[in-house]
C-alpha cells in the first residue's frame, strides 16, 4: 500500500515551548503529513493552551491524568487509524524534524511491503554533529539493548539504510497494517523501553525495520525526565 496519509502523534507532559517547534516542523512537511493528534497527559505548564491557541487545526486529546508514553501514544493511534490513513507517525515534543525528511522515510516504507517500521538516523539537537541513535539492537545480556551510534561523531556510516531490532520510539513511522495486526503500544511500561517491546512484535508478526540513515531528525533527549 502506497504511503501518502500520514498522521502525526505527538504526546506532551509539560513540554513547553517544544511542542510549538515540533509541530511547525511537522506543518513544514507537506502534504503528507495529512493531520495531526495532540495527546496532552495533564500538563500543569501552560504548554496544551498555547498548542490550542498557535494550532486551532491539530486534533487535541487532553487527559485529565498522566497516562504515560505508551497510553498517551496509544490515544494517539487510535485516533489516527479511525481517519483510514497509511501510517503513524510517532514524535516525541522534542525532537524538530527537518524539512523533507517525513518523505524520505515514507519512500522507504513504499519500496518493500515487508517494512513494517522505519526511523530516522536521530541526531543530538543540543549538538548535530552527534548521533543519538541511529535505531536499536538488541543484545539480550549486558544492557538489553544498545542505541546504534549513540554519541558517535555522524558520518556516512550512520547515514546508511539498515534493518534492525527496533526503531527507537523517539521518532518512528509505521504502517497502519502493522498496528492494525500487532496492536499498539504496551501501556504498563508507563515510560522507555515501549519502543523495544513494539519492535520485536513487530518483528515476530513478520515485518521488518529500517533504520533510514539518509533522513534525519533532531532529539533533546529525556526532556521529560
Amino acid at each position: 500500500m502506497a504511503i501518502r496519509r500520514v498522521c502525526a502523534v505527538v504526546v506532551n507532559w509539560n513540554g513547553g515551548e517544544d511542542n510549538l517547534e515540533c509541530l511547525a516542523s511537522l506543518e513544514r512537511q507537506g502534504e503528507l503529513r495529512d493531520s495531526s493528534v495532540f495527546v496532552d497527559n495533564a500538563s500543569t505548564d501552560g504548554s496544551l493552551e498555547a498548542v490550542r491557541e498557535r494550532w486551532p487545526d491539530v486534533e487535541i486529546v487532553a487527559n485529565a491524568e498522566n497516562r504515560g508514553y505508551g497510553g498517551g501514544n496509544n490515544q494517539g493511534l487510535a485516533w489516527a487509524i479511525a481517519q483510514g490513513v497509511d501510517a503513524a507517525l510517532v514524535v516525541n515534543n522534542d525532537v524538530v524534524l527537518p524539512d523533507g525528511q517525513l518523505a524520505v522515510l515514507a519512500a522507504a516504507l513504499d519500496r518493500d511491503p515487508d517494512v513494517g517500521v522505519v526511523g530516522p538516523r536521530v541526531l543530538d539537537r543540543d549538538d548535530p554533529s552527534r548521533v543519538w541513535a541511529a535505531g536499536g539492537r538488541l543484545t539480550w545480556r549486558q544492557n538489553l539493548t544498545t542505541l546504534r551510534g549513540h554519541g558517535r561523531a555522524d558520518g556516512p556510516r550512520w547515514r546508511e539504510t539498515v534493518r534492525v531490532d527496533y526503531v527507537v520510539g523517539c521518532f518512528l513511522l509505521v504502517r497502519r497494517e502493522v498496528l492494525e495486526r500487532v496492536g499498539m503500544f504496551d501501556a504498563d511500561y508507563f515510560a522507555y523501553t515501549e519502543d523495544v517491546d513494539f519492535g520485536l512484535r513487530v518483528g515476530r508478526a513478520g515485518f521488518r525495520a529500517l533504520c533510514v540513515g539518509e533522513a534525519r531528525a533532531l532529539h533533546r533527549a529525556s526532556s521529560s525526565t
